[in-house]
């Protein structure tokens, strides 16, 4: 009775599914399936799994750094850098495109095999100075990376100039002359071997150029030359370029500043003076007068204009080259403002000085 019972049961368990009873199984099933399709096709479509089966392009590096590099158009520094193929089938290099004329790439093979390389070789052509950089932009049949940029970066600099920027002979005395040496430094002095120095041109004729040896000079380490001023008798300051010209190189030119001030035979502090007060009463005031050379109190002419200004002068020493002058002065007749000037002169030496001076009084009380 037991096991006719349990026979029974296990007949009920295995009866047949009605199709309302298998429905949800049978959906189940099928969206499983998709899934696992899915799966398949996705791996199968990626680029990764592409890349493994056909070329696949690998550059030395991405970042060139060329260093200094001259301006001279006839060095052109250049870089190699290598490009492999490290997929199953030949890398095509479709083309190679530069951000600039600086920069000309040129690739020694379009096609490389599996496991082979090539190389890619970057000349630059630098026509400024200062911090510079051009991309080059590398085509391929690489479908994972169709396109790689290649960055040089330099910094473009003249292949030769002075060691000073600008030559200050700072204060001279007038028909004096100083001199001052300069040298021509060459980066690369191997690079420009023809390049030569032919002439140089000032617009001031105080200004003379020598050099170490005979014009044309060729430029090397140790191109040296001497500057000379001449001051003429024009107290100012005075700024003169000198443009040299070279030939060899490139149409090139170098410039070199020069200044200087040329004090007055006689100089005045202040450079003017005005004195005011009360008519009867005069009117009082101080300046000196300095001097390159030694002087002393009763070397000191004096002239005044206009004639019928007459001042009173007390001059006393502070320096072997400086006076202190102390000045008394009224106005002529009923004028109210006269403007004059006193004229110093030194004896024996022709040196001479003017300061004006104006002078204004008003009637006391």
């Amino acid at each position: 009775m037991f096991r006719r019972t349990k026979l029974v049961e296990r007949g009920q368990n295995h009866a047949p599914m009605t199709r309302e009873q298998k429905a949800p199984y049978v959906t189940i099933r099928i969206a499983a399936m998709i899934a696992v399709f899915s799966i398949v096709g996705c791996r199968q479509s990626t680029p990764e799994s592409r890349a493994f089966q056909g070329p696949l392009i690998q550059v030395e590096t991405e970042n060139i750094d060329l260093g200094r590099v001259s301006t001279d158009a006839s060095v052109r520094p250049f870089r190699k850098i290598t490009i492999a193929n490290r997929g199953l089938t030949p890398l095509k290099i479709l083309k190679t495109e530069s951000g600039c004329a600086c920069t000309l790439p040129e690739i020694s093979s379009s096609v490389i095999a599996p496991g082979g390389t090539a190389q890619l070789t970057l000349e630059v052509k630098t026509i400024g100075t200062g911090i510079r950089s051009s991309v080059v932009r590398i085509h391929s049949n690489d479908i994972t990376r169709p396109t790689v940029d290649v960055t040089a970066n330099w910094i473009g600099v003249s292949p030769f100039g002075f060691d000073a920027v600008r030559l200050d002979f700072n204060s001279m005395a007038s028909k004096h002359v100083a001199t001052k040496m300069v040298r021509l430094q060459s980066i690369d002095p191997t690079s420009h071997p023809q390049c030569r120095i032919i002439g140089w041109k000032c617009p001031r004729s105080e200004v003379a150029v020598a050099f170490n040896a005979p014009l044309p000079v060729k430029v090397g380490a140790d191109t040296e030359l001497s500057v000379s001023v001449s001051a003429g008798s024009e107290p100012g300051e005075f700024l003169a370029p000198i443009e040299f010209v070279f030939e060899g190189c490139r149409d090139e030119k170098r410039m070199l500043n020069v200044s200087w001030q040329v004090q007055p035979e006689i100089d005045f502090v202040p450079k003017g003076l005005v004195l005011d007060g009360v008519r009867n009463e005069g009117v009082s005031g101080k300046f000196i007068i300095a001097t390159r050379e030694s002087i002393a109190v009763e070397d000191v002419e004096w002239t005044f204009e206009p004639a019928s200004f007459q001042p009173t002068l007390k001059t006393e020493i502070i320096s072997p080259t400086r006076l202190r002058v102390s000045i008394i002065a009224t106005c002529p007749d009923d004028r109210e403002i006269l403007n004059g000037a006193a004229i110093a002169s030194i004896k024996g030496k022709k040196l001479s000085g003017r300061i004006p001076i104006a002078v204004k009084v008003k009637s006391g009380q």
